[in-house]
């Protein structure tokens, strides 16, 4: 499962010193009366299955969100898989009016409670964190 995947990873990274992003990314279809399509995260999921190096992972975490983790990145790595995400889910939906963003933070900020996201003393994936 995708916990035993980011769990195994972070272990990992702390041990061999391995930078690792967690990444958020989102869809959101913008149809007249504005709710969100689940078709539209279906062509995110397979815009993501055919982006991302064999080595990252990710999961569905609803039905327009994804989690992704990505090993061996920086910061600036993660703007521009972002982009090429962006970019390849675009080409594949020129006719239609959805809207992608992301969040990305280092592993260690969720581990550290630094970034808006918790996986610790929270019963929510998202903590509410000011």
């Amino acid at each position: 499962s995708f916990v035993d995947i980011y769990r195994y990873i972070s272990r990992r990274g702390e041990r061999d010193g391995q930078s690792i992003f967690f990444m958020v990314c989102s869809v959101y279809y913008l149809n007249p009366t504005g709710r969100k399509s689940p078709r539209a995260g279906e062509a995110l999921l397979e815009t993501i299955r055919s982006t991302l190096r064999k080595g990252d992972s990710f999961t569905r975490y609803s039905d327009n969100q994804f989690l992704i983790l990505l090993t061996g990145t920086k910061i600036e790595d993660c703007e521009k898989i972002f982009g090429r995400i962006r970019k390849k889910f675009k080409k594949a939906n020129r006719n239609s009016n959805c809207e992608l963003e992301y969040y990305a933070t280092s592993i260690v900020n969720i581990e550290e409670s630094e970034g808006k996201l918790s996986f610790k003393n929270s019963k929510s994936l998202w903590g509410n964190k000011k």
